[in-house]
C-alpha cells in the first residue's frame, strides 16, 4: 500500500473515531463514559504518533525519547492524582458580608 493511501486510511480512521467521540458524548454511559472517551483519545493519539510522526520507523533513540516523555506524563498524572486523592477537605472560616446600605446614605 503506497504512502499516500496508508495516510488517507488513518485519517480516515481518525475521523471515525471522531465520530465516536462525539457520538458518545450522547450515550447515557454513566460512569464509563469517561473511560470510552479516554480509550478513544488513546488509540487516536497512538494512531497519530505512530503513522504521522513516523515513530514506528524513527530511530531507537526517538522512541526512548517518545516512551520517555510518556512515562513522565503518566508519572505526572499519577503523582497529581494520588495528591488529590489523598486530600482532606478543609472548609474555610466564613462571615456574613457587611452590609452596604448602612454605609450609604440616600441624600434627597
Amino acid at each position: 500500500m503506497g504512502d499516500y493511501k496508508r495516510q488517507l486510511l488513518i485519517w480516515f480512521c481518525l475521523m471515525v473515531l471522531l465520530a465516536a467521540t462525539f457520538s458518545s458524548a450522547w450515550l447515557e454511559l454513566g460512569f464509563w463514559n469517561t473511560f470510552v472517551n479516554f480509550a478513544i483519545a488513546a488509540i487516536k493519539a497512538a494512531l497519530v504518533v505512530i503513522f504521522f510522526m513516523h515513530l514506528r520507523r524513527g530511530s531507537r533513540a526517538i522512541r526512548v525519547a517518545a516512551f520517555i516523555a510518556l512515562f513522565m506524563i503518566s508519572l505526572l498524572f499519577v503523582i497529581s492524582g494520588s495528591d488529590y486523592a489523598t486530600r482532606q477537605v478543609q472548609s474555610a472560616p466564613w462571615q456574613a458580608p457587611q452590609q452596604l446600605s448602612s454605609a450609604i446614605t440616600v441624600q434627597r
